[in-house]
């Protein structure tokens, strides 16, 4: 298990004592806000070795940008939103993104069905890699500091695979990240390593509005799929992850 980047875990502490903006505009620049211009969810693919453009302004961004970078990826995107949730907490963020079972059954746009189709057949969060005995999910009391823990979901394109999912809370944010710790298969074809496929989410809740920010990130061989068609996929799965939470903050 990688440590956290010195750099990441500084800005992190740092981030404890600044105060909140109370609108999203405080969190964007200007090419977040022009993305957001003419579409209310904004999309834009992340050239190799190259830096996000759209992630909020805060003080982490650098650390964070950096190590988007150092990834390595095939395939990248990044993908930001204002989800209209007035008056949600960091803890309300928190329990909604660890409600790992609700995501069974979440529709997104298929690509290669060219259809409306179940992204998870099954989703729950298990007690480890080793042992992958459904649990509940987490119930936060408390924003959490940093936490992690597994789940267990059956893509309807890349079967079976655990997870490990990282909560780190700072004043005024919310960042979780995603990690496959079981190799990704297609059709038994192993395409995807160990810790090849990578999404980052920061939450920053505001007094007009919630700021969802997240980045998909892989590396590995598939094969017969071009890089629009990849990079597509990317996306609709982004918008299905923002559309499931979404949904539960209007719960």
């Amino acid at each position: 298990m990688r440590m956290l980047p010195l750099s990441i875990a500084m800005v992190l502490l740092a981030a404890a004592g600044a105060a909140a903006p109370s609108s999203v505009k405080d969190w964007l620049d200007a090419s977040a806000t022009g993305a957001l211009a003419a579409t209310p969810t904004a999309f834009r693919a992340i050239p190799e070795k190259t830096r996000p453009a759209l992630v909020p302004t805060l003080d982490l961004r650098d650390a964070f940008c950096a190590e988007v970078a150092a990834f390595g990826a095939n395939y990248a995107g990044e993908m930001l939103r204002i989800i209209p949730a007035k008056g949600a907490t960091l803890l309300d963020l928190a329990n909604a993104a660890a409600s790992i079972s609700t995501l069974k059954g979440i529709p997104y746009w298929s690509v290669t069905r060219q259809k409306t189709w179940t992204l998870f057949a099954e989703s729950y969060t298990v007690q480890s890699p080793q042992n992958p005995v459904r649990v509940p999910d987490p119930v936060f009391d408390a924003v959490p500091r940093e936490t992690r823990f597994y789940s267990l979901q059956e893509d309807t394109t890349f079967g079976r695979n655990v997870y490990e999912a990282t909560f780190r809370g700072g004043r005024d944010y919310l960042w979780t990240r995603t990690e496959n710790v079981t190799p990704i298969s297609f059709l038994l074809v192993p395409i995807i390593p160990q810790g090849g496929f990578l999404t980052h989410t920061i939450l920053v809740p505001a007094d007009d509005g919630l700021i969802y920010y997240s980045v998909a990130m892989m590396r590995g061989f598939l094969p017969g799929v071009n890089k629009q068609s990849r990079l597509d996929s990317l996306k609709n799965r982004l918008v299905a992850m923002a559309d499931w939470l979404q949904e539960r903050l209007s719960k």
